[in-house]
């Protein structure tokens, strides 16, 4: 089963491969802040701007975040034709071929990662936009 937030990185894959009792499932991405499930608008814009990114179109957009976060939208083979998904079935006795073997990578050093930013000041009046007022980014002179 592969549902929710990996249904969108299976997307992803230059190959996408299932055994005949696999699941691929979607839905509207959701805050939970007081165990009520409310769809995020920001959050499905952001999903569907990474599947156009990917290539795909409003349809299959639509499709992986129309469901509602209670519910799942389960992948079918007319779902995945009518979508080119270009879906490989591998049946469950068949050995995976040698062209799919996984590799092991090694990632470069890269060095620490940045700091996060200060978060955005709500304070208009007498603020910058980031990090506060001009009166502690100037260490208390104005």
């Amino acid at each position: 089963m592969c549902a929710s937030a990996c249904g969108l990185a299976w997307l992803a894959g230059r190959e996408k491969f299932v055994f005949p009792t696999s699941q691929v499932g979607f839905h509207a991405v959701y805050t939970d802040p007081d165990s009520t499930m409310r769809i995020s608008g920001g959050g499905n814009a952001l999903v569907g701007a990474y599947l156009q990114q990917l290539g795909f179109n409003e349809a299959l957009i639509i499709y992986a975040t129309d469901t509602e976060p209670t519910s799942m939208q389960w992948l079918t083979v007319a779902d995945a034709e009518r979508f080119r998904l270009n879906v490989t079935l591998i049946e469950d006795n068949a050995p995976l071929a040698q062209e799919h073997e996984v590799t092991a990578y090694t990632l470069p050093d890269i060095g620490p990662l940045p700091r996060p930013r200060p978060p955005l000041s709500t304070d208009v009046a007498g603020s910058s936009l980031v990090g506060g007022n001009d009166e502690k980014q100037n260490g208390g002179a104005k």
